[in-house]
């Protein structure tokens, strides 16, 4: 399938209560990046990535910029595609051409911190005065911050960093199904707890493939378990 405005459009009319706000761009800026991002993934994710390059290509050919300008849609895209866009010196140009552009943290799938440090990646935003931050609940697993040694040494975490990032965090991006997750529970807790300046959204890109092998009994039960968790801390947060 080749995803063109026109197609999505169409699609917005076969399913009208589901309406596109985002454009995400590939995870790579461009083809030496997917190439190390294929050779170093597990198998699995090595047929994603070729599967995403076939289709969607890499970041610097900017045919997501180009649909997303035509339909009038923001961007999100992972912090080594900023940085390659601003190296190109491209980012501005970007930036003129959509109507917000947010940065979403990557899996740690090399020691760079710009691509799973929340604090980091803070400083981008910043930097390029980029829209804010979408924190993806599945890329930072308990073991990100063991890789920076001087935030294990001060007893820096993800809950901390979450706090750090409040200014500039705009979305919890949750890709997981499962029941009682602890990981995205203590998220949730977390993030009902802090007060912000601006609205907090939580975003949904569940992962089809094991909804799949379910039979809509099961997916209908689980999709409601995780809209009644979110709701659970909205409700507590409305209080706080």
């Amino acid at each position: 399938m080749i995803v063109t405005p026109y197609s999505i459009k169409e699609w917005e009319k076969e399913y009208p209560k589901a309406k596109t706000t985002r454009i995400h761009l590939p995870f790579s800026h461009n083809l030496s990046e997917s190439v190390y991002l294929i050779l170093n993934d597990g198998f699995r994710d090595k047929i994603y990535d070729l599967v995403w390059l076939g289709v969607f290509g890499v970041a610097k050919n900017a045919k997501a910029v180009k649909i997303a300008k035509q339909l009038g849609l923001e961007i999100n895209m992972h912090p080594n595609v900023v940085k390659g866009f601003a190296l190109e010196g491209k980012l501005d140009e970007l930036k003129q051409n959509v109507p917000g552009v947010f940065v979403e943290n990557e899996r740690p799938y090399k020691n760079e911190r710009i691509i799973f440090d929340p604090l980091a990646i803070r400083d981008l935003i910043k930097e390029y005065r980029l829209c804010g931050f979408i924190f993806d609940v599945e890329h930072a697993d308990k073991k990100l911050f063991t890789r920076i040694k001087e935030y294990k040494d001060k007893g820096i975490d993800i809950d901390s960093t979450l706090n750090q990032t409040r200014d500039v965090l705009g979305m919890i991006h949750i890709d997981t199904i499962f029941k009682n997750d602890t990981r995205l529970n203590s998220i949730l807790s977390k993030v009902s707890q802090m007060e912000f300046n601006h609205p907090l959204k939580i975003v949904f890109d569940l992962n089809p493939l094991p909804l799949v092998r379910m039979k809509i009994k099961q997916k209908l039960e689980l999709l409601h378990a995780l809209i009644e968790t979110v709701n659970s801390y909205k409700e507590k947060s409305e209080k706080i």
